[in-house]
């Protein structure tokens, strides 16, 4: 057990003695060359990979509750009538783990 962790002490002084890692001290390797970096619009073509016309091309947000343009749910579903069984529901209490243990035992 002691050699395992001795073996590690030593690997661990090894890398302390290594430079660190950092952006300022990174290179390319050698013989390599950069790549042209073009302009946004020449790279992707005509319409920038968009698409045609309309608010994604635009980059425009579509509304809350949007729905492609047929009648959103909130106008679909009627005010009285649909909804009001939710009162007369059955209505249980909590049951932690703890107060099961407690019925169990």
């Amino acid at each position: 057990m002691a050699g395992v962790v001795q073996g590690c002490g030593t690997s661990l002084n090894l890398l302390q003695s290594l430079p660190r890692v950092s952006l300022n001290n990174l290179k390319p390797n050698p013989n390599s060359q950069k790549r042209e970096r073009r302009p946004r619009d020449r790279r992707r073509g005509r319409k920038c990979g968009r698409g045609h016309k309309g608010e994604r091309q635009r980059g425009t947000l579509l509304r809350l509750g949007f729905e492609g343009g047929q009648t959103p749910f909130y106008i679909r579903i009627p005010k009285y009538g649909f909804n009001e069984g939710h009162s007369f529901r059955h209505q249980y209490q909590s049951l932690s783990l703890r107060r099961l243990q407690y019925l169990i035992d």
